[in-house]
């Protein structure tokens, strides 16, 4: 037999250095992830206040359709009203602001034709929000 002993092994240092490379890595990406997932929900929340203020805006445009002259924009302030629409809320905090932000007389007959409507949409305890505006016409 000529010797056939042979080092086919790996040291307690080289798996100690390969597991410590494994750990850094999956920690770095581990962080990376656990921020996508953050920021996944905020973005899911910020599409539900889009989707609220453009439905609140399209019923507002409606009502102007409809009586222009009674317009009443305190019913499109509450939350309440949002309920019996097709919305799936991930969180009852929604703050809907709706108001008159301004007449416009566009043929210069002296009346009111048109009317700049701002629908603001607040969340996280009104940290967070955005704001529609649209130029309603009489029709």
């Amino acid at each position: 037999m000529l010797g056939l002993k042979r080092d086919t092994g790996f040291t307690l240092i080289e798996v100690l250095l390969t597991i410590v490379i494994i750990a850094v890595v999956f920690i770095s990406i581990s962080g990376y992830f656990a921020n996508s997932v953050i920021y996944t929900h905020q973005a899911g929340k910020r599409a539900q206040a889009v989707k609220i203020a453009a439905d609140t805006m399209e019923n507002i445009k409606l009502a102007c359709i409809n009586d222009w002259d009674t317009l009443n924009l305190s019913y499109y302030s509450e939350i309440d009203n949002l309920i019996d629409s097709d919305y799936s809320l991930k969180a009852d905090d929604f703050k809907i602001n709706s108001r008159i932000t301004g007449n416009i007389d566009i043929d210069g007959d002296g009346n009111n034709d048109g009317r700049l409507i701002t629908v603001v949409i607040s969340w996280d305890g009104s940290k967070k929000e955005i704001e529609l505006k649209s130029l309603v016409v009489k029709k």
